[in-house]
């Protein structure tokens, strides 16, 4: 950016070049200007150019999550924990890797596992990969205390269309990603809203289910019609992110990411809470 902003200026102001050199006082008006700019960079560097304060702080959002891996996404159900982080901003990495580190730990999800993992493996909240599709993960020092149970179950109906049922039991807020193969797409499902299309998965459409109860945890049964043109076959039908979001409860945050919320400086403004993340392909 400041490359560009530099040639930018001098293609506008290269005019001006014969006009200092026969000026008088050339050497009094750039030793002016290196003495602003000099200026510029010290309220830059002091509190006073900081970008955040209490009145104006950083977004940060931090999910606390367990991440499962099924079969045959792995050879068997893989766990994993870790804070995942939503680059709301440019400086969103610094402040994870300076706050909630350790320094050197957070990375950022790759180009592979958004080729591999259906959302990129992370519990978006909502369907804006399109909007934020970069996200972070930092190590975290145990399992969130969100818990969902759920299980899936493919069986064909006809030639033309299978019936995919989700059973779910755990917070009071559950969010399905839906992507089936390239062959297939989502005719139906046993939702009240009509199932709508999300961001592309590749070459695949996406589905973004959203279940919510008013009066915490809830049970969930859900039946989805996938079809496809006669003759079509594929090695798997869809790939599936089911997500329960524990936003509230003694099950939203953990002691560990409870204090770490709290001991963040004044100038950020956090929130979060307790996300278990399943992942199969079916």
């Amino acid at each position: 950016m400041a490359a560009l902003v530099a040639v930018l200026v001098q293609a506008c102001c290269a005019w001006l070049l014969p006009l200092a050199l026969a000026a008088r006082g050339a050497g009094a008006a750039a030793r002016a200007a290196a003495l602003l700019c000099a200026l510029a960079a010290l309220l830059a560097l002091s509190p006073l150019g900081a970008p955040y304060s209490a009145a104006r702080p950083q977004r940060l959002m931090l999910f606390h999550t367990r991440r499962t891996l099924h079969p045959p996404l792995a050879p068997a159900p893989t766990e994993e924990h870790f804070y995942w982080v939503p680059e709301l901003d440019a400086n969103t990495h610094r402040s994870v890797d300076t706050y909630v580190g350790p320094p050197g730990h957070v990375k950022r999800l790759d180009d592979a596992s958004c080729a591999r993992l259906l959302y990129c493996g992370a519990p978006y909240y909502l369907p804006v990969l399109s909007l934020v599709p970069r996200s972070l993960r930092a190590p975290a020092p145990g399992p969130p205390l969100a818990r969902l149970q759920a299980a899936l179950a493919l069986r064909r109906v006809n030639s033309t269309a299978l019936q995919l049922s989700v059973q779910a039991r755990g917070p009071a807020h559950v969010v399905l990603v839906l992507a089936p193969a390239p062959a297939a797409r989502l005719a139906w499902s046993s939702a009240l809203a009509a199932p709508r299309e999300g961001p592309r998965w590749g070459a695949r459409r996406t589905y973004f289910v959203s279940l919510t109860a008013a009066r915490g945890d809830a049970a969930w049964s859900l039946e989805l019609l996938l079809t496809h043109a006669p003759g079509a076959a594929a090695p798997h039908w869809a790939d599936v992110s089911l997500a329960g979001h524990a936003q509230f409860g003694a099950a939203a945050r953990a002691a560990a990411h409870a204090a770490l919320l709290a001991r963040l400086p004044r100038w950020v403004a956090p929130t979060g809470w307790g996300v278990d993340l399943h992942l199969y392909r079916v």
